[in-house]
């Protein structure tokens, strides 16, 4: 019976590991925020949509092109169209029906 508990929370602990990654890039980028650094910003923001991709967390993946969105169109207003057809193209091709 232990080592069937003992299995198990390894398997947890195992699984979680991808998540803490992420959440420690999601704390970087909000120290970036606090800040004020929009480039910055958005060089995160890419790091975590490139993780988000690799290991298949749709929600991370999704906020974290509406933040660049937000971000970019702050900094330069007239291509926001351009990046909005990009992030579209990304969330095409990430394959999520959801998305």
């Amino acid at each position: 019976m232990k080592k069937i508990l003992i299995l198990l929370l390894l398997c947890l602990f195992i699984t979680s590991l991808p998540a803490r990654e992420l959440n420690k890039q999601w704390r970087e980028y909000q120290r970036l925020s606090r800040r004020d650094r929009p480039r910055d910003q958005i060089a995160k923001l890419h790091e975590i949509r490139s993780i988000a991709l690799e290991r298949r967390f749709p929600e991370d993946f999704l906020y974290a092109c509406q933040e660049e969105e937000r971000i970019f169109s702050r900094l330069n207003w007239k291509s926001a169209d351009s990046l909005h057809l990009a992030l579209k193209d990304a969330f095409d091709s990430y394959g999520e029906p959801l998305l």
